[in-house]
């Protein structure tokens, strides 16, 4: 008998695989008597540990639900970190960004792009029998946003305490900044607990429909910042900081720019609960914003007339602020040392 995480996947968007720390049930199967392929509707998630059979004797069975969850949520970051990769790879190249480059980018992007589909969805901790795929054994538990966030800074920690050994880390010399090995990302994310928190609470910027858009975004720059001012000239922690630095100027230090980031981002008179701190003082609006423009500088103009941005409009927001804040954690991410 496996343990295992089984996930509800149909019309999912991410494949299986067959990793160093996990594997993932392939989308497809074929049928015995038609020989035809059909789309699972439920797949097994398989953490490969040595002492995989004795999780939830150790830990017990929500926190061993949790550990699946968290080691599924680094997967689909890994997934989502290769589309960035691909989607920004012009504006990567660049000595340095401009946020006239970023805003260019917006107008074609697509943060659905980045949405697999999996996370979220239902799941059941259970124990299967490889060979046959018979199900023996099912234990259902609530995601719990918070435990699976306090596990993805904890983790070695937890498992050590509780007389599990931690994960095997993968040599990656001269391999720092390899984006295309799902297992070396992933191993970064195990073994830097600050990168496996940042990667963790990153997953969840993949819709524009997400009432906490804003507040994760905010922590993540406000979290690298003060990363790479703590850390940024520690050779043993981090390579060369200077585009990511130049990245978080704009959003942070430039007088012109920083308005379209965290002016916004605290303006809690025109957005309520969608910004980052709530207060008794709420701005009312006097009508919807009809404008066709997609300009940052337009739409700024059209909240502060107290005009609520249109769909179009707060698309190109969203799509501004994702593309920006994926820059930032590429250079993060390429350039923290794992440890």
């Amino acid at each position: 008998m496996v343990l295992g995480l089984k996930t509800r996947s149909f019309g999912t968007r991410l494949e299986g695989i067959d990793t160093y720390f996990f594997s993932y049930e392939s989308k497809w199967d074929t049928d015995y008597f038609t020989d035809h392929d059909f789309e699972n509707n439920e797949r097994l998630f398989i953490i490969k540990h040595p002492q995989r059979n004795e999780f939830i004797s150790l830990l017990g069975e929500q926190n061993t639900y949790v550990m699946h969850r968290l080691l599924l949520s680094y997967f689909e970051s890994s997934i989502m970190f290769q589309v960035l990769v691909s989607k920004l790879k012009e504006l990567n190249k660049k000595r340095f960004v401009t946020f006239q480059d970023i805003e260019s980018k917006a107008l074609e992007y697509n943060i659905s792009d980045y949405n697999f589909l999996i996370y979220d969805r239902n799941s059941i901790l259970t124990e299967v029998d490889i060979h046959t795929k018979r199900f023996e054994h099912y234990s259902e538990h609530e995601e719990n946003q918070i435990q699976s966030l306090l596990f993805s800074m904890n983790l070695k920690t937890i498992l050590q305490k509780h007389n599990i050994q931690f994960f095997k880390p993968i040599n990656i010399e001269n391999e720092e900044k390899t984006t295309g090995n799902i297992n070396l990302l992933v191993n970064k994310m195990l073994q830097n607990r600050e990168v496996g928190m940042v990667m963790h609470s990153w997953r969840k910027l993949n819709n524009i429909n997400s009432t906490d858009f804003i507040p994760v975004i905010s922590n993540i720059i406000e979290y690298i910042k003060k990363d790479v001012t703590d850390n940024g000239t520690n050779p043993d922690k981090f390579n060369d900081t200077s585009k990511l630095e130049h990245l978080l100027s704009i959003t942070m230090d430039n007088k012109k720019e920083k308005k379209y980031f965290f002016k916004i981002f605290n303006d809690s008179s025109n957005f309520g609960f969608l910004s980052r701190h709530g207060k008794q003082f709420l701005a009312e609006m006097v009508d919807i914003s009809t404008n066709k423009t997609m300009n940052f500088e337009k739409i700024v103009t059209e909240i502060a007339n107290k005009r609520v941005p249109n769909i179009d409009e707060l698309r190109h927001m969203y799509n501004v602020w994702h593309i920006t804040v994926c820059l930032i954690l590429f250079e993060w991410f390429t350039n923290r040392k794992t440890q």
